[in-house]
């Protein structure tokens, strides 16, 4: 697999344990991979997507090893997009992703973790979202040490 797929996996799994529940009668809200944070139609929210761009910064470490960045998307697709109020269960839900995506334990499984900072910034365009939904992005740079081919 590749490096962006376990970062992804990883992360997948991290989400997947806070949990969550939605709805009547209370389901498992699906943490899924995608490509780019979006939800297709006939998905409903809530749903939480996973999303592991493409490399960034590549900078050498050794004669044997490159440090690699991998900006990785956790989105929290919610209902309510039209409502102006506050939204303080999503705003507790980005808090509990935050605090558990940026621990070394989250990506324990991934060879040559180095660390994980949160980034904060929205790479995608929230104006293409439907008016009635709620996209809440959370963004981490991944940082890992792989082998240089010989």
């Amino acid at each position: 697999m590749s490096v962006a797929g376990t970062i992804a996996d990883a992360v997948v799994a991290a989400v997947t344990g806070l949990g969550w529940t939605a709805g009547a009668p209370p389901a498992a809200v699906p943490v899924v991979k995608r490509k780019k944070p979006s939800l297709p139609s006939g998905k409903n929210p809530v749903e939480v997507v996973v999303s592991v761009g493409e490399e960034g910064a590549v900078r050498p470490l050794t004669g044997s090893k490159d440090r690699v960045k991998y900006p990785a998307t956790v989105a929290i697709f919610t209902a309510g997009g039209k409502l102006t109020g506050e939204d303080e269960p999503l705003r507790l839900r980005r808090e509990q992703v935050r605090k558990l995506v940026n621990t070394r334990a989250a990506f324990a499984s991934v060879p040559g973790f180095n660390r994980v900072t949160p980034e904060g910034k929205n790479p995608y365009d929230p104006a293409a979202l439907a008016h009635d939904l709620n996209m809440s992005v959370l963004v981490f740079t991944v940082e890992v040490d792989e082998p240089r081919s010989d």
